[in-house]
């Protein structure tokens, strides 16, 4: 799986997220951020709500979050993977 589609389950690992939120804390451009989403809402991964101009997207595939886990495990990572360095 996409590296920016990992960490974006692991941001939304604690509960929903807005698009906002999650381009900020990248640092990368909008269009990209909804792209990754929108490969993750394909895959049946995710679901979004629109609350006004915003979109918030929750990861609706709970069990993906243990697989995520189990492949840390594996290459002997302790803690989630953290979001690249903006820029």
């Amino acid at each position: 799986m996409h590296p920016v589609r990992i960490q974006i389950l692991e941001i939304l690992r604690s509960g929903e997220a807005c698009v906002c939120h999650i381009e900020a804390t990248f640092g990368l451009r909008q269009a990209y951020v909804s792209q990754q989403l929108a490969v993750l809402r394909k895959a049946g991964l995710t679901s979004d709500r629109r609350d006004g101009p915003n979109i918030y997207y929750q990861i609706v595939r709970r069990e993906v979050l243990d697989l995520l886990d189990m492949a840390r495990a594996a290459v002997g990572e302790d803690e989630p993977w953290q979001p690249l360095p903006a820029g």
